[in-house]
């Protein structure tokens, strides 16, 4: 057995065995493509991307959460190839947004898995709609008030790069979009840079981005920051993921999460970024199945 086929991988490799239906779904006016895996009958999840992101960001969790769960992940508001109104995102509509959509495939309940951004949008949902939140999973999560952006003084260099990759529509500079996603480099697979460089070729691109990043200016960020009165108030049974590689400001918010959110978990992994689902799948999916299924 050569390296190549040893080593190699693909969003394909992780899907070809699930059955799953992609589609497109409108919720509350948007547009927005989805997937979904699993029996319908089965306890509800849905799973929601970071910055920018698109539901491939799961692709090597998807087939696992489907033997148990009724498993859902989309295009978020104004990311991915949903439809992009000329307005900002703010966390709280994004948080609206993923209420709507659960409750468009008909989840009356479910419980909500989010990297970064996405983590972000599960805790508020948690905290806007608990009626409709059974547990929720944050990985590298950001958005408490104790810790921002604007504190670290990265809102600006971060919205720089994001324009730069969007007008720079290169192979090479979209390859860099991951380099601060994923350790290893090996895992920047062709796949994941084919699907951002296409949605970054999409019209508008520039001016979508804007609207994506907005949450990173001062006055947004405060709007829709998690408060530590609202952390402690979370109902939902907690998970909370911090990896040894991921950017300091993501391994201090998980841990201050973690420490305000009641009888929330905290998990370290190792040799992992910002995208542990994706670089570690089987421990993350064991460890999360586990949680989900209350074992």
């Amino acid at each position: 057995m050569n390296d190549v086929e040893t080593t190699y991988r693909s969003i394909w490799t992780h899907m070809m065995q699930v059955p799953f239906t992609q589609g497109f779904i409108t919720v509350s006016g948007i547009r927005t493509r989805y997937v979904e895996a699993g029996e319908k009958n089965a306890p509800g999840l849905v799973l929601l991307h970071g910055t920018g992101g698109h539901w491939e960001a799961f692709c090597a969790n998807i087939g696992e959460y489907a033997k148990h769960f009724h498993v859902f992940g989309f295009d978020m508001k104004g990311a991915g190839f949903a439809e992009k109104p000329d307005v900002d995102y703010e966390i709280k509509e994004l948080a609206t947004f993923a209420r709507d959509f659960a409750l468009a495939v008909g989840l009356k309940k479910a419980s909500f898995i989010g990297v970064s951004l996405g983590a972000w949008t599960a805790a508020r949902v948690a905290i806007d709609y608990p009626e409709i939140t059974d547990k929720i999973i944050l990985i590298s999560p950001v958005g408490t008030k104790r810790l921002s952006p604007i504190d670290d003084g990265d809102s600006e260099n971060q919205m720089r790069k994001r324009l730069a990759n969007v007008r720079d529509t290169s192979w090479e500079s979209t390859k860099t979009i991951f380099k601060g996603l994923i350790h290893d480099e090996n895992d920047i697979i062709p796949d994941l840079i084919k699907i951002r460089q296409t949605i970054h070729r999409l019209p508008n691109a520039a001016d979508d981005m804007k609207h994506v990043m907005v949450v990173s200016r001062a006055d947004v960020y405060e709007r829709g920051a998690l408060t530590d009165e609202e952390l402690k108030g979370i109902k939902a049974k907690t998970l909370v993921f911090v990896s040894e590689n991921d950017m300091p400001f993501f391994k201090a918010a998980a841990k201050i999460i973690a420490e305000l959110v009641p009888n929330a978990k905290l998990v370290e992994l190792s040799n992992v970024a910002h995208w542990a689902q994706f670089e570690s799948p089987e421990q993350f999916n064991e460890v999360t199945t586990a949680f989900l299924l209350d074992k």
